[in-house]
């Protein structure tokens, strides 16, 4: 009762938001032409300023999707613009809180339909608080505000079953595999309030469960589907995209079924009051407790007398989602219980390496201890060079260089690669490349120092780059005096300065280290054509000297690939480098790949 008591505590709130949820165009009227959102002055913020892939915001944001349904009419104009296929959305600049509460809300761009009450929107989302060496902090991050096609349903309304008895009741969510790690599971409710939860691919714990909940969220579920209009919904909202989950939402009340297939539905009209339903399925049956792990997970397995000190698979995948997610309860079972810190099959993650990426030296020192303590008391916990090294390369994804020392201390190897099947190809697989991953210039330079070396230094300066982190200048001027090839060039003869989008500030480090700005890859592009739509880069690339004229093999130029794009600053910047290059009266040569300069 405890826990929904919780759910109910969510609800309520999230219920108090959900005017906000679809705004009709009654509401949207009532709006005033400025809308009255509080604009904090920066200097009286100390915030960390994350960028896009450091701050996962959709991880972050709690409870359902909020987002404007276009009418028709706005629709069909929408259509119109440049790239609103790919940005059917606002975006906007927010500053949230340690506590996670948006303190401001400015829109900086996508498309400029309903901009006031997507910051109203904005305004009242939540967040689960960003932390930073465990304590939670104040960010900037970017967020959007979705503009979605308008509400598509059946050919007429057909009327929700009134009066309705809960023991006719059974509602199925059915969440299917993507083109990468989608969870797929089927989690089903019964009127008295019996959850059965099948888990197939990428839970945390997968089979067959049974929890229950009290008959009255059964009843605040149906009541959802009522308020939606489920049964006038079409049967299936299919999406004219690839590689996407496949929901499937069935209810059945008074011996009448109605299925809802929703393939990235909102896409085609799919109503968000519909969508939000798996949301509230999923936030009501806890299915989190098996999917991704949470503070229900302990009893849920308690319930099912689980063997914690196994060292199979499914009970070391468990506890390594403990490590990382922070689960305590959890967590503080494993360690009360001495599970195994080590995994019996080399190519998967150890739990200790696992905390050794949090950069908790104190959970690392207590898991080695205890492990050390249940050997016998004449020998000592000996633990495989190959595990050591593995704990050292994920150390340096810690950024955390005590840690690192930790297991330097203890004889690992800087120059090792990870052997695992498992390994975050984003951090690549050496000491280095995830010291560069942690975007910690001090991780990087104890590992430079205790000769890690650049076993891509190839490529590691453009590996750098694409980290985009508020140290990369720093990173990449160390790389550089290291011997890191600033030029390198990679597949498709691209050299670093290509993914300026990802670091645009560190442009004038690669260029003060020997970069060249003009550098053509296989089909003539330039870092300038390349990013003719990033502001940023154009602005630093111009400024530095770079050659608005040339051309790909195509004829292709820095002017046109910034019309397309639509970024009219962009325009308007390289066709001002373009007039002070021309000559009085004359017309700027546009030199193509091969061309004499």
């Amino acid at each position: 009762m405890n826990h929904f008591a919780g759910l109910l505590k969510r609800q309520r709130r999230f219920t108090a938001l959900a005017g906000l949820v679809l705004l009709s165009a009654a509401s949207r009227a009532a709006v005033s032409q400025k809308a009255t959102v509080p604009e904090l002055n920066d200097a009286r913020l100390q915030v960390v300023t994350l960028k896009s892939w450091e701050a996962n915001v959709l991880g972050h944001r709690i409870g359902p999707e909020t987002a404007v349904h276009l009418s028709s009419a706005e629709y069909g104009e929408a259509r119109k613009v440049p790239l609103f296929v790919v940005q059917s959305y606002v975006e906007v600049e927010i500053v949230v809180s340690e506590k996670g509460q948006v303190e401001s809300a400015k829109t900086v761009g996508g498309v400029k339909l309903h901009v006031d009450e997507a910051r109203q929107i904005e305004m009242a989302r939540v967040f689960q608080p960003w932390v930073q060496d465990g304590v939670p902090v104040r960010v900037r991050v970017h967020d959007e505000v979705r503009l979605l096609p308008p509400e598509q349903w059946a050919d007429g309304k057909i009327v929700f079953p009134n009066p309705w008895d809960l023991k006719t009741v059974t509602i199925t969510l059915k969440r299917t595999r993507c083109y990468g790690t989608c969870p797929d599971y089927e989690v089903t409710v019964a009127g008295d309030g019996t959850v059965r939860f099948s888990g197939h691919y990428f839970v945390l714990v997968l089979g067959d469960h049974v929890a229950h909940i009290p008959p009255q969220a059964v009843r605040q579920i149906v009541t959802a589907f009522e308020k939606a209009d489920f049964f006038s919904a079409k049967d299936a909202y299919r999406g004219n995209w690839t590689d996407n989950p496949t929901q499937t939402l069935t209810l059945t009340v008074e011996g009448r079924t109605k299925m809802v297939l929703d393939y990235v539905g909102t896409d085609v009209g799919l109503p968000l009051a519909i969508r939000n339903l798996e949301w509230e399925i999923d936030e009501i049956t806890d299915t989190a407790r098996w999917v991704k792990g949470d503070e229900q997970t302990l009893a849920a397995l308690d319930g099912e007398k689980w063997p914690f000190t196994a060292a199979s698979k499914e009970n070391m995948a468990i506890y390594k989602t403990a490590i990382s997610n922070q689960i305590r309860p959890l967590l503080q079972r494993y360690l009360a219980v001495a599970a195994p810190i080590i995994s019996s099959n080399p190519q998967d993650a150890s739990p200790v390496c696992v905390a050794s990426r949090t950069g908790d030296l104190d959970l690392v020192r207590r898991m080695v201890k205890q492990a050390t303590t249940k050997a016998s008391s004449d020998e000592e916990l000996r633990m495989p060079e190959s595990v050591m090294n593995e704990c050292l390369v994920s150390a340096a994804r810690s950024g955390k260089v005590a840690m690192l020392q930790f297991w330097l201390d203890k004889g690992a190897d800087p120059a090792a690669q990870s052997v695992r099947v498992d390994v975050d190809l984003g951090a690549g697989s050496s000491a280095l490349e995830n010291g560069v991953t942690s975007c910690k210039v001090e991780m990087v330079r104890k590992l430079l120092e205790v000769h890690a070396p650049m076993l891509a230094s190839e490529r590691i300066v453009t590996f750098a780059m694409d980290r985009g982190c508020q140290e990369t200048p720093q990173i990449i001027e160390l790389l550089a005096k290291s011997g890191a090839d600033v030029n390198a060039r990679g597949r498709s003869g691209t050299t670093p300065i290509f993914d300026a989008q990802f670091a645009p500030e560190a442009v004038k480090t690669l260029l003060a280290a020997g970069a060249d700005m003009d550098a053509r890859d296989d089909s003539g592009k330039t870092a300038l054509i390349s990013n003719a739509w990033n502001e940023a880069v154009v602005r630093e690339l111009l400024a530095a000297g770079a050659n608005p004229t040339l051309a790909t093999k195509d004829g292709d130029t820095a002017l046109k690939a910034a019309q397309r794009s639509a970024c009219s600053n962009c325009v308007t910047l390289i066709e001002s480098a373009l007039n002070q290059r021309s000559v009085s009266g004359g017309v700027v040569p546009v030199k193509t790949l091969g061309s004499q300069p």
